[in-house]
């Protein structure tokens, strides 16, 4: 009935292409918030709020919230929903076109819109994507918690999880089947290995997909990463592991010696050796591997 009086009202109705499933199962949204464990000095970026369901869980909670939604007729509601939330900012943006970058301790205020591609010097000089914004912060520690449409989950994860400035931690609601692959220890995603390497992923909780409005075909998980804190020299290890990965997963069902020595140009007596320096068996294929084999064949690559 609540949903129902905010579609009348703004003659609303939820954009399919946008992948726009809006979580309505109080428990579940308990469980998100819960799964956050945010305390009253913590910042919160929520992706994709929608109608504010979740925002008015986060907001009593977090010293601030930043709220980033895309949809302008959402962002409208929202800002007559919210005109009187203190802790509450919404910036009307696409989450991909934002790049989160710290900025002086002197500047006031949680987040600000920034010129489009601004320089962020800890990204050594490089300027940012063509299209980005940045956010600027002044809290060095931040957590995300969205409902997100399922569609962006590995932008978005290979966004924040790579960025200078990454949060914390990451709660998300993600399609079960997705999160079930990141999480797994065998028949592993390229994917999956990739938020490994820059994050410790768990599953909180399934949610069957009669908590979402319209239902989706899918059923959803409640994923939580808590991202690694990595010096450069990690990321820098990291990066040329995933580039070997890329490689490695380029024809999946096939052995993973194969795929290195065509994609490397190397002779596969050679790789055979290295295999066997590292403790692997040549006739493993990439789904086999963990963060730790990815990370050794790099470096002897």
């Amino acid at each position: 009935p609540k949903l129902e009086k905010i579609f009348s009202e703004y003659n609303l109705r939820p954009v399919k292409f946008r992948g726009q499933n809006f979580l309505i199962d109080e428990e579940v949204l308990d469980e998100i918030v819960d799964a956050a464990e945010i305390k009253s000095d913590e910042t919160i970026l929520e992706i994709g709020p929608g109608l504010g369901f979740l925002t008015e869980r986060l907001v009593a909670r977090a010293k601030k919230v930043i709220a980033v939604e895309l949809d302008a007729r959402l962002f409208k509601i929202l800002r007559e929903k919210f005109s009187a939330t203190k802790n509450l900012e919404l910036i009307n943006e696409d989450i991909l076109k934002i790049n989160p970058t710290p900025i002086v301790a002197s500047l006031s205020g949680g987040f600000q819109i920034a010129p489009p591609l601004r320089e962020d010097p800890e990204r050594s000089g490089v300027p940012a994507k063509a299209g980005e914004r940045d956010v600027l912060m002044t809290e060095k520690n931040y957590k995300i918690v969205a409902n997100i449409p399922y569609g962006i989950t590995s932008p978005i994860l290979a966004k924040f999880l790579t960025c200078a400035h990454p949060p914390r931690e990451i709660i998300l609601m993600a399609q079960r089947e997705v999160a079930e692959r990141i999480v797994a220890e065998k028949k592993r995603s390229l994917l999956a290995i990739f938020v490994n390497l820059y994050g410790a992923p768990e599953i909180v909780a399934t949610v069957p997909r009669e908590a979402f409005f319209p239902v989706p075909k899918v059923e959803s998980a409640i994923l939580r990463i808590a991202v690694k804190n990595l010096d450069k020299i990690s990321r820098e290890s990291n990066e040329k592991a995933l580039k070997i990965a890329k490689i490695g997963f380029s024809h999946p069902r096939k052995k993973l010696l194969g795929n290195l020595a065509g994609g490397l140009r190397l002779k596969k007596d050679g790789l055979a050796e290295i295999f066997e320096k590292i403790g692997i068996n040549k006739d493993v294929r990439a789904e086999e591997l963990g963060p730790k084999e990815w990370l050794a064949l790099a470096d002897y690559l």
